[in-house]
């Protein structure tokens, strides 16, 4: 947007205006080609009234090292000021290589130049086509190097020889059409209706503007604020963006555009103060073109970029600020239990930029920080799956991810209400059975599609109830083979049932293991045996009792008393007799050895525990076997039924 300065000119004191432009800091080089209007010769009372003139002064005026170049010169038209390459058609002028363009750019190294041709070369009668040509090719050879041009429309003129003043409305027209936004207007109010001279501002001449035209046109050139294009360095800028690519990480895109431009730097603003967060990036080898770099540490800071000419002026871009884009977008949210274990589970429909992410929980409206450091995917759109065990406590309930960004401030998501989902559990038994070894019992039982099952609770029947045993833990899902030995001795068939539990305690359907078959059945069955022990004179007696006995034949009764064992007598066995009476009647003042041996029908043997005699001062002593006994016929037993 153009800037309106106050241009107060006080002709007889030469007092230069107040410049509204803070880039005080800087030597400037402003260049005007053009003709006797510019040049300031036939027009002004003095040439210090010229347009030019009045610029100089207040250019000077903001910095005393401003320099306006005029290279004017009186009656030459646009062929003059050409590039000092350009060869023209015959017949027309050649280029002022001390006067031209290529000398403002080369020679002088402008930072600006103002272009005012208004009436010559409809004056020579050149057509349109070729002065339209020649202010382009002007235009080119600034444009090349990036320096920014204006030019003033063509001017009204009474005197015209006898040629044709319409040239000079369709260049005016065209100039501004081309030129736009750095065209500056030197016809109104000069001009009458037919393009003469108004006499209020026209010369002697008929040709030339007087002073009070000088001053307009002046003000007008003040008004396209051309300090402050040049305060913008010597690059056109379109484009200075920057967009994160990772944690910390950015890319800065600007367009190159450099006219003797040494280096650039990107810096930072932190309060406001800046800091350099790169070196010097050293300028592109080819202009016109864009420029990328990427920057580390970049955080939620402005930034702009500073630009060196090979005056080691240093001009800055308005800062900007990388856009923080990150967001997530959560599809779905769910508590799940496995195996006492509580997980939260989480799909993400939508991810940008993202760094890491926490989960909290809110508890009487304060948000708890439950699990944090969760790596994210970073910046993708398609779906992706989280999952994290929760601490001891936390299932159901309010939560809400926060996540820090590639730019590193930290957002949260909004608030989900999370339940307890509860995978489908199941379980296929698909063989049963128990095994009996003495008066222990083996269940066991085999599973297919096992899942979610925590634990079997084993049941024993007793009489017409059903008593809890104990508990199996789950082997896991899939396949699984389970054993139980159940050492409560029963001398009967005994039925099981085993019914499966879930992880969310729910109860399956009881299978059932009945007695199933005895491997064992030739051997005999029997439980707790007792021995009691007497001498009658030179006879020993041992009483032998047993319970819950069946598939016996015989009791056999073995002595020992140096050697080796003896036959010491024999009782067969009857099913509904518990206690038996041995007699010994072998006379033996020794220590004596006695067992039983416990015979099957099917001449299966068990053979009991010693116990023995002691003789100590002409008295005999028992060491009766007792519980440890039988605790230790039961540990040597490895045979029985169900």
């Amino acid at each position: 947007m153009k800037k309106i300065f106050a241009l107060l000119l006080a002709l007889t004191a030469g007092v230069s205006s107040i410049f509204a432009q803070t880039c005080t800091d800087k030597g400037f080089v402003v260049v005007v080609l053009g003709s006797s209007t510019a040049a300031g010769w036939d027009g002004p009372t003095e040439r210090d009234s010229a347009w030019v003139s009045i610029l100089t002064r207040n250019f000077q005026f903001i910095n005393a090292n401003y320099r306006v170049i005029n290279l004017a010169v009186a009656g030459t038209t646009t062929y003059a000021a050409q590039p000092s390459w350009y060869t023209p058609p015959n017949g027309r002028p050649v280029p002022d290589t001390a006067k031209n363009i290529t000398k403002a750019l080369i020679g002088y190294q402008a930072d600006a130049v103002i272009v005012n041709f208004p009436t010559n070369d409809a004056i020579n009668s050149y057509t349109l086509a070729e002065q339209q040509a020649n202010f382009q090719r002007i235009v080119a050879s600034a444009d090349s190097l990036h320096v920014p041009v204006w030019v003033t429309s063509t001017q009204p003129r009474t005197q015209m020889y006898g040629v044709s003043r319409q040239p000079l409305f369709d260049m005016r027209d065209w100039l501004l059409d081309r030129f736009r936004d750095r065209y500056i207007d030197f016809w109104s109010p000069f001009a009458n209706a037919d393009g003469s001279i108004n006499t209020a501002y026209s010369h002697a001449d008929g040709i030339h503007l007087n002073n009070t035209a000088h001053y307009i046109m002046a003000q007008r050139v003040f008004n396209e604020a051309i300090p402050d294009t040049m305060c913008a360095g010597p690059v056109r800028m379109p484009v200075f963006r920057g967009w994160y690519t990772s944690a910390g990480y950015a890319d800065f895109l600007w367009h190159v555009g450099q006219r003797a431009v040494k280096h650039y730097q990107l810096q930072y603003q932190s309060g406001s103060t800046w800091y350099s967060m790169t070196g010097n990036i050293p300028m592109q080898q080819q202009p016109n073109s864009w420029m990328n770099y990427t920057a580390s540490g970049i955080g939620a800071y402005p930034v702009r970029l500073a630009i060196t000419d090979t005056k080691n002026r240093v001009f800055y871009t308005g800062s900007i600020q990388v856009p923080d884009a990150s967001e997530v977008l959560i599809s779905r949210m769910q508590a799940k239990n496995e195996s006492g274990k509580m997980f939260l589970e989480w799909a993400t429909s939508s991810e940008y930029q993202l760094d890491t992410m926490g989960v909290e929980y809110n508890l009487a409206g304060q948000w708890l920080h439950l699990v944090s450091g969760i790596n994210a995917k970073g910046s993708r759109y398609d779906t992706a799956s989280y999952r994290v065990e929760l601490p001891a406590g936390f299932g159901a309930g309010t939560y809400r991810l926060h996540y820090s960004s590639w730019a590193g401030s930290i957002k949260y998501t909004a608030s989900r209400q999370v339940t307890i989902y509860k995978e489908p559990s199941a379980v296929t038994m698909t063989r049963t059975g128990v095994t009996r070894i003495n008066d222990t019992r083996i269940l066991w039982w085999e599973t297919a599609n096992e899942r979610n099952i925590r634990a079997y609770r084993l049941l024993r029947q007793e009489g017409n109830s059903w008593v809890y045993v104990d508990s199996v833990r789950s082997l896991g899902n899939g396949t699984r083979s389970y054993t139980y030995t159940d050492r409560a001795f029963r001398p009967y068939a005994v039925n099981y049932m085993i019914q499966p539990v879930d992880i969310y305690d729910s109860l399956f359907a009881y299978s059932y293991a009945n007695t199933g078959i005895d491997l064992n059945t030739q051997r005999p069955v029997y439980r707790n045996p007792q021995y009691t022990a007497h001498r009658d004179y030179d006879v020993q007696k041992v009483d032998f009792s047993v319970a819950d006995a069946r598939n016996i034949a015989a009791l056999t009764l073995q002595r020992k008393a140096t050697g080796d064992w003896e036959h010491a007598g024999s009782i067969a066995f009857e099913g509904s007799k518990a206690s038996y009476t041995f007699t010994d009647s072998v006379y033996n003042r020794l220590a004596i050895d006695y067992r039983v041996i416990v015979t099957s029908p099917y001449d299966k043997h068990d053979t009991l525990p010693v116990f023995f005699f002691v003789r100590r001062h002409g008295a005999y002593s028992r060491v009766p076997p007792g519980s440890a006994l039988g605790y230790a016929l039961r540990g040597q037993a490895d045979h029985g039924v169900v």
